[in-house]
């Protein structure tokens, strides 16, 4: 019950994040008009976005390269990558343990495909796009503006 609710709460936030993408990509290029305020809003998700997948990218293929072997846990405990990686924690037994089907699906197609790179990539070139194409023009014409009330001044 509780898992099937964090599951659905997941779907909904990768939807909202795919959408938001997609409407940042349409605004980069030209296709929506937004006004400032939520311009900046979506280069700040944007750049929050690109830092978080990033730091994960980082923490799965650490926890992926010291502790996963094909489809299974070196050892057992509590190592996860969904929805953080971990470390194992507590006592460590030299088994091997099959991973759940989540970590699964991680382990064979983001990390070791190197999707997970790309999808970091693609999202740091984004953010980096819709920071020319939408942030600078608001800061060049906040400094004209800046500058022609002083002269009136």
């Amino acid at each position: 019950m509780v898992g099937d609710y964090i599951l659905i709460k997941n779907m909904i936030l990768h939807v909202l994040t795919i959408r938001i993408i997609s409407n940042a990509a349409i605004s980069s290029i030209g296709g929506i008009k937004l006004s400032v305020s939520s311009k900046i809003l979506m280069f700040v998700f944007l750049a929050a976005l690109s830092i978080y997948v990033t730091l994960y990218t980082i923490s799965a293929h650490h926890v992926a390269e010291r502790w996963a072997f094909n489809t299974s846990w070196r050892y057992s405990g509590d190592m996860t990558f969904f929805p953080w990686p971990r470390d194992p924690q507590g006592i460590l037994l030299p088994t091997i343990t099959k991973m759940n089907p989540i970590d699964e699906f991680i382990y064979l197609y983001l990390i070791k495909n190197g999707v997970l790179i790309l999808v970091c990539l693609g999202l740091w070139l984004l953010t980096v796009v819709y920071c020319f194409k939408a942030i600078l023009p608001l800061i060049k014409a906040w400094k004209l503006t800046r500058s022609q009330t002083r002269v009136m001044r």
